[in-house]
């Protein structure tokens, strides 16, 4: 009977290690075809918005949140800018910014780490001017930098798990994520500066002969 009760009790491990195995590669596979999406939208349009638009919403699907924002660092000033947050399903809040340093934003785009912070209000970083002026009311925080080509370009916060609490699971998946949409972000704006200089010049040549000498 002991033989059999050892024998059952590793049976239940090993399909416990199973389900477990299964289970990180059904997220996996979602994590790889959320990232697929949004390659393929990056590959397919020049329009940055439509590509921010398009990570935050994949996001706020697969991490199961109330909102997302995706922050860019504005290159003179260091302050983060939201160039998208969706919230409801609705577009908000682009073009606000979070002075250079400030908030949980500010924190991770200097610590280079993910944050998690489970109760928003009563953690000193967290700059409520944003949520008070939308009327929206934050409670959990996760937050992670996008880093590309060594630099810190901007950070990914998603608002308000809709399941219990952001786990660190969560967040090391989000920074793996994270690491590919910055360099996909880098890219688009790149080709976005391509395209627009090289329209420029068509315009100079197709112009007159002062702007070929030009």
């Amino acid at each position: 009977a002991h033989m059999s009760r050892q024998g059952a009790m590793s049976q239940l491990a090993a399909a416990l290690s199973a389900f477990r195995i299964h289970d990180e590669a059904q997220r996996r596979n979602q994590e790889l075809s959320t990232l697929n999406e949004i390659a393929s939208t990056i590959t397919s349009t020049l329009d940055t918005s439509e590509v921010y638009r398009l990570v935050v919403q994949r996001l706020n699907t697969y991490f199961n949140v109330e909102a997302g924002s995706l922050l860019l660092v504005d290159e003179t000033s260091g302050d983060l800018r939201f160039v998208m947050t969706i919230e409801g399903g609705e577009a908000k809040l682009a073009g606000v910014s979070v002075p250079m340093g400030q908030g949980v934003v500010g924190a991770v785009a200097k610590s280079r780490q993910w944050e998690i912070v489970p109760d928003a209000p009563k953690d000193p970083r967290f700059y409520r001017k944003i949520s008070e002026d939308i009327g929206f009311v934050t409670k959990s925080i996760l937050c992670v930098p996008m880093i590309a080509k060594g630099r810190v370009i901007g950070v990914i916060e998603l608002l308000n798990k809709l399941d219990g609490q952001f786990n660190p699971d969560e967040a090391e998946r989000l920074m793996r994520m994270a690491a590919f949409i910055g360099v996909a972000i880098e890219n688009a704006r790149l080709f976005q500066q391509v395209a627009s200089g090289r329209d420029r010049l068509a315009a100079i040549l197709n112009s007159t002969a002062d702007g070929i000498l030009m």
